[in-house]
Formats: C-alpha cells, sequence, structure tokens
C-alpha cells in the first residue's frame, strides 16, 4: 500500500509552511531581535532606586545614582557592582568577614576605600540570587544601607536598591 502522505499535498504544504515560520523567526532573530529585548519582554531589565552621597574621594561630595548594576557572580563573589561613573560601589557579602563595601575608581580600578562594620553606624544589606541565569550569569537583587566613615575621612550615607542585576 502506497504511502498517502507523501503524495498529500496538504502533507508537504504543511512542513513547507512550519519550515518558513521557522525561517522568519530566524530571520527576526538576527535582524535585530536581542537578548536586550528579550529581558524587558520577561520582566528582566536592571532597575535602581536610592542614592548615597560619598564625601571625601579627591577632597569632593558627589551622590552616587547608578546607571548600571552588575552581579557578582561575573567576578566570582556574591554581590552586586552597582555602576555610578566616575565611581562603583561594590558590595560584597564576604564568607568569613560579612559584608564589605569598596568605591572604585571606575576608569583605573583603584580603590577609594574599603568598607566594614566598625567603620559603619550603619551597615545592612540582602543580596538574593533571583533564580534566573542570563549567559550562566546569576541575576540578583536587593539592597544596601549605609552610614560609614573611614578614618581617611572618606564618608557614605544613604541607600539603594537594585533588581535583576546579571
Amino acid at each position: 500500500m502506497q504511502d498517502r502522505r507523501v503524495n498529500d499535498d496538504s502533507y508537504l504544504g504543511g512542513a513547507i509552511r512550519r519550515a518558513a515560520v521557522r525561517l522568519g523567526l530566524l530571520a527576526l532573530l538576527l535582524q535585530g531581535c536581542s537578548l536586550a529585548g528579550l529581558e524587558s519582554a520577561v520582566g528582566l531589565s536592571a532597575a535602581m532606586h536610592g542614592e548615597i552621597l560619598v564625601r571625601g574621594v579627591q577632597s569632593t561630595e558627589m551622590t552616587l545614582r547608578p546607571e548600571a548594576c552588575l552581579s557578582g557572580d561575573r567576578g566570582n563573589f556574591r554581590g552586586v557592582d552597582l555602576i555610578a561613573p566616575p565611581l562603583v560601589l561594590r558590595v560584597a557579602a564576604e564568607p568569613i568577614d560579612g559584608l564589605a563595601l569598596a568605591l572604585i575608581d571606575a576608569d583605573s580600578g583603584e580603590r577609594r576605600g574599603i568598607f566594614r562594620r566598625p567603620d559603619c553606624k550603619t551597615l545592612r544589606a540582602d543580596i538574593q540570587r533571583t533564580g534566573w541565569r542570563i549567559n550562566e550569569v546569576a541575576d540578583v537583587s536587593g539592597f544596601v544601607e549605609v552610614d560609614c566613615r573611614l578614618p581617611s575621612g572618606v564618608e557614605m550615607e544613604g541607600s539603594i536598591t537594585f533588581e535583576h542585576c546579571h
């Protein structure tokens, strides 16, 4: 008995339509449908709110309002980098010493100050993995609240919440 599907135009037509749909989707992906578009479509765009006042770095006063954030998973630490040019605030949950903050010059990578609990009236943070992984990087959300002063005179005060940093 002959296989009717081979000679059936509706079977071939369906296969051709499925192949055309697949090729069309591939073309859309190649023409600009990006990971960033997918992230915003499913609600994974990074968001930051709040600010931290920084005094004493290069004898100035500046307000740190992050423009971007990166999961510490990229640098093999549990935490987040809050990027507010010309500075980066690294919030790290260290396994032995606990919470630490580092003010880093965004251009040179030079540390402007490292803050630990003894330097602070208030030093609280919560960094949680959301369960998402983007390009093998853990997505994190949380907050940092700080009121600290180093012996060198560098001070930080304020709070920032962050969502979906990866």
